[in-house]
């Protein structure tokens, strides 16, 4: 079933004919704050700016995506601008109680090239605890974003393949051809745990790369269900920062997919080795050439 200019009822979404309406997330910040709208903004006091009002990053984002759609030009922040801004919205999508006003966010930041790592941590923790009220175009928009960006999470990616796996009569083939794609940056093909989800997808469109990498991979993980002693001794040596928020999967499993990518590229480098018989056959000889010719 396809789905035909889905409605939405919050802001930045599609309606009818896909076009965008006015974002009204900030209406969802409002009511929830117990003190008028005049209070000293969201931004902590040491990197304050100016004070701002409650919601003042959503309308600075809302803002920026209106001249944007109007000049397709995109938008030309300085540091303390762009600083300021993923403060405001960092906090604002913590308290938001709108999952379509987050989900709407991170489809417009990754439009306006506007992405920040923590912003989009804050999202992914969002929509892990309200995945079940994502729309299928809140779930698409989210899927698309943060697979542009290549963010890799596995709680997030699975929070994501199973929205995918519910909602995935709802999408259209062309939809369906973009989420197999930005699901593989996620690290959908990483390892099989996901594959059936692309063998879903592969029911209702015909992607020969995605095939190819699921046999890649399936082949890889029959070959070498561990990683080798030496990637773990390279492994080890490498050094990430105390707080960085990839070191705690990077030693879990950057190993095994050095492994598997060695043993892939190994694979690949002996098959382009390979002559097929029936290719020497066909054309003329290099003497049916030089007859030509003279």
């Amino acid at each position: 079933m396809q789905r035909h200019g889905l409605q939405r009822r919050s802001g930045g979404q599609r309606v009818g004919n896909g076009n965008f309406r006015a974002f009204d997330g900030l209406d969802d910040l409002e009511e929830e704050e117990e003190e008028p709208l005049d209070v000293i903004g969201t931004v902590p006091k040491d990197r304050a700016l100016i004070p701002r009002p409650v919601g003042s990053g959503f309308q600075t984002l809302e803002d920026l995506h209106g001249k944007y759609r109007g000049t397709k030009e995109l938008p030309e922040l300085d540091e303390e601008e762009l600083e300021e801004l993923h403060v405001l919205l960092k906090d604002e999508i913590t308290r938001c109680p709108s999952i379509s006003s987050v989900s709407w966010a991170a489809k417009v930041l990754e439009e306006l090239e506007l992405e920040d790592d923590d912003v989009f941590e804050v999202i992914a923790e969002r929509v892990v605890g309200q995945v079940d009220e994502l729309s299928p175009q809140e779930t698409l928009d989210v899927v698309l974003s943060f697979g542009a960006i290549y963010y890799n999470d596995d709680d997030f990616l699975e929070t994501l393949v199973g929205a995918v796996r519910r909602q995935m009569k709802f999408f259209t083939n062309a939809e369906v051809v973009k989420l197999a794609n930005a699901m593989s940056r996620l690290g959908g093909l990483d390892d099989t745990k996901h594959v059936g989800m692309f063998f879903e997808m592969r029911k209702r469109v015909n992607m020969p790369l995605i095939d190819k990498a699921i046999r890649e991979r399936l082949r890889a993980e029959a070959t070498y269900p561990k990683p080798t002693e030496d990637m773990k001794q390279l492994i080890s040596k490498v050094r990430l920062p105390e707080k960085s928020r990839v070191k705690k999967q990077f030693k879990a499993k950057m190993a095994k997919q050095l492994t598997l990518m060695k043993y892939t590229a190994e694979a690949e480098a002996a098959r382009q080795e390979e002559i097929d018989p029936e290719l020497v056959n066909e054309g003329p000889s290099m003497q049916d050439i030089l007859d030509a010719n003279n």
